[in-house]
């Protein structure tokens, strides 16, 4: 029995126009879903068999069915969005909506709800990843694996679905969006490029790709170049601090480089029409100060069109919540960001909630682990919350 097409809409059009694959394999609806709701399978499933999966149909029956204007009636997976626009920050729930919208405005899709079209490709081939950011995962960063000494000596899970499967599909695409691990170092990231210019479809599709930064260059294959003539490109660069609080955060010794490669890319993003770069900072409590200086640096390049900021709140790992921070920090942090409101008035909003479990399990096994592995200290680099972080006990 198939469903009247002409009166549903979906609260969130995720499961019919993409699919995220973990870099194990591992499949979810998007990026941001609920990750231990993710289905687990260990081999090649084609796109149509995880439309049609259980997990799959009854998630879409959720959203046909569910309010589409009410936030908190989104299935409780859809957890991410959830809070990303309660804040007032982006959601992949707005922009999978935009996408579908404006590939029905100028194109002959349109949206058939017993129908997968895959308009958002999103294809993860592994983990691999330079950095080892602290609100990552072994299953995202080959570097946290080896951190936690998970996937042998080099940390590296590759994906097993077939990459040509999505190259098949490559006349459905409407929207391309590269992300990791770190993209710029996976092979698949080039082989979907350049075969979209080979098909010369790369006026058709507007391109995304998040990156730490570090790298503009693989062997001979600049960046930048393959990039040019994509109906619209977008950039984004993830900072959540900058200098020496960047370099324990995100990476050792990386922030000069990640510098020098924005300030490039900003360059290059004026040069071009339909380009631009987006910095994206995600805010936990250890950055909860630190972050601010990411929205100064940016400030006076965000009226010209070619730079934007996005900012999101980090809820996993729980251990890394704003929740966490007790209510005169909180407070403190309200009038630490009032030059930019929105932040401000989030911080007001937060729920003072912290749980001394999940903080001994952040410190253990994200900052003790780290500190040990890369040779530097917590408290040196966020000194602002020294007793704080002091206060936490040892597990």
């Amino acid at each position: 029995m198939t469903t009247d097409i002409n009166n549903k809409r979906p609260a969130c059009y995720v499961p019919w126009v993409t699919r995220y694959d973990w870099g194990n394999g591992n499949i979810s609806p998007c990026c941001e879903f609920d990750p231990n709701m993710k289905i687990n399978i260990t081999e090649n499933m084609s796109l149509e068999d995880s439309f049609d999966h259980p997990k799959m149909k009854a998630l879409r029956t959720q959203l046909l069915t569910c309010d589409k204007n009410d936030i908190d009636a989104l299935p409780s997976g859809c957890n991410q969005c959830k809070v990303f626009e309660k804040a007032g920050a982006g959601s992949m729930r707005q922009g999978i909506t935009q996408v579908v919208e404006d590939a029905e405005r100028y194109s002959s899709y349109k949206f058939n709800p017993d129908e997968f079209k895959l308009l958002w490709l999103d294809y993860r081939e592994s983990n691999l990843c330079n950095f080892s950011c602290k609100m990552c995962s072994e299953d995202l960063s080959s570097t946290h694996a080896k951190i936690r000494g998970l996937y042998g000596k080099t940390g590296i899970i590759k994906n097993p679905h077939n990459l040509q499967m999505y190259l098949d599909r490559l006349d459905e695409v409407k929207y391309v969006q590269f992300l990791g691990g770190e993209p710029v170092l996976t092979d698949s990231m080039y082989i979907i490029l350049k075969e979209i210019r080979k098909r010369n479809l790369q006026h058709n599709i507007d391109m995304n790709i998040t990156t730490n930064g570090s790298l503009l260059h693989r062997n001979n294959d600049n960046l930048l170049e393959l990039f040019e003539g994509f109906r619209n490109v977008q950039i984004a660069i993830s900072i959540d601090a900058t200098g020496d609080q960047h370099d324990y955060w995100r990476h050792k010794g990386t922030w000069n480089i990640v510098w020098k490669n924005i300030r490039e890319i900003e360059k290059w993003a004026h040069s071009q029409n339909g380009a631009n770069m987006k910095i994206r900072t995600a805010i936990a409590w250890p950055n909860a100060y630190a972050a601010r200086k990411t929205f100064d640096i940016f400030a006076d390049k965000l009226n010209n069109g070619k730079v934007f900021h996005q900012w999101n709140l980090v809820n996993i790992p729980r251990g890394l919540s704003l929740k966490h921070l007790p209510q005169d920090i909180l407070d403190d942090l309200v009038i630490w960001w009032e030059n930019y409101p929105v932040v401000a008035e989030m911080f007001k909003n937060v729920i003072s909630n912290p749980s001394m479990k999940e903080l001994m399990w952040a410190k253990k096994d994200i900052f003790k682990r780290h500190d040990a592995w890369h040779g530097n200290s917590f408290v040196e680099a966020f000194p602002e919350f020294e007793d704080f972080y002091n206060n936490i006990e040892d597990m």
